[in-house]
């Protein structure tokens, strides 16, 4: 893995490309949040505007894991809606792409997303498609290093995708209000994060809204954490996540201070998209 640290970006302030297929301009377009140089592996912020069509029959060649925040994108028989989840099964033929109400999302490809003309008529999912908000929220399990006890009052999560070996995991995680850890944290893993409701405090970033992308290698310490009105984050990493903890003074001060604030009052409902 060899993506950059990227803490963070904004959706829709990113620099915007044209999103081309099979070497075509397809009239959407993207906004690249992160790229691996080595494997070719991205995750792209997709516009695509209304009545939107790509007419020729192919097939995408790497996985695709997509998040769709507004709108509806109809991808060979199936209609991905606003708060979908899908994992797309590589070398399928799509017969149609097409969005009549115009559409947003994120596209997290396992390496570069070449389009070929042909492809097999095998099941198209690997996974889902999944509507997020009909999934219940649950309590957290404990990790190596931090115990299900250890995240104090007020957190839940939704997993989407868990690798049976690896641990490799696809998953949301709720903050409930006033939810707080005033330590600093690590992991082994890499991880990669999108703000999609709500604030939060993060460390030395500073206070993060709606529509904030993080990706973060291995072993990069961030906190204290906290939030005033709640958060809903969608969350990624490419093994089970572990935990080391760090405790400065002035972590714990930071946190103090946000939370006797009241925070910047940001809702739980955010143009990035209310799936929860």
């Amino acid at each position: 893995m060899s993506r950059g640290h990227v803490e963070y970006l904004t959706l829709g302030s990113i620099a915007e490309d044209v999103w081309c297929i099979d070497g075509v301009a397809s009239g959407a377009r993207l906004s690249r949040l992160s790229s691996d140089p080595v494997s070719g592996a991205e995750s792209l912020y997709l516009q695509i505007p209304p009545r939107w069509h790509w007419p020729n029959l192919g097939s995408f060649t790497v996985e695709i894991e997509l998040l769709v925040l507004r709108g509806e994108l109809t991808w060979g028989t199936t209609v991905l809606r606003a708060g979908d989840y899908a994992v797309y099964e590589p070398g399928v033929s799509i017969p149609l792409l097409d969005s009549e109400s115009g559409c947003e999302l994120v596209w997290m490809s396992a390496g570069p997303s070449h389009w070929t003309p042909n492809g097999t008529s095998a099941p198209m999912w690997r996974i889902g498609p999944t509507h997020i908000p009909a999934l219940p929220w649950l309590p957290p399990p404990s990790f190596e290093g931090r115990s299900a006890e250890d995240t104090g009052p007020g957190l839940g999560v939704k997993f989407l995708r868990e690798h049976p070996e690896t641990g490799a995991y696809t998953l949301l995680t709720r903050h409930g209000p006033a939810w707080s850890d005033p330590r600093l944290e690590s992991h082994d893993t890499w991880e990669e994060l999108l703000l999609l409701e709500g604030e939060f405090l993060m460390g030395n970033t500073g206070l993060v809204t709606a529509g904030t992308y993080i990706f973060r290698p291995g072993l990069r310490p961030h906190g204290p954490q906290a939030t005033v009105p709640g958060a809903t984050w969608f969350c990624r990493g490419e093994r089970r996540i572990d935990f080391k903890f760090d405790s400065p003074e002035w972590a714990a001060e930071r946190s103090r201070r946000y939370l006797a604030s009241g925070g910047d009052s940001h809702p739980l409902s955010q143009p990035w998209g209310s799936i929860t």
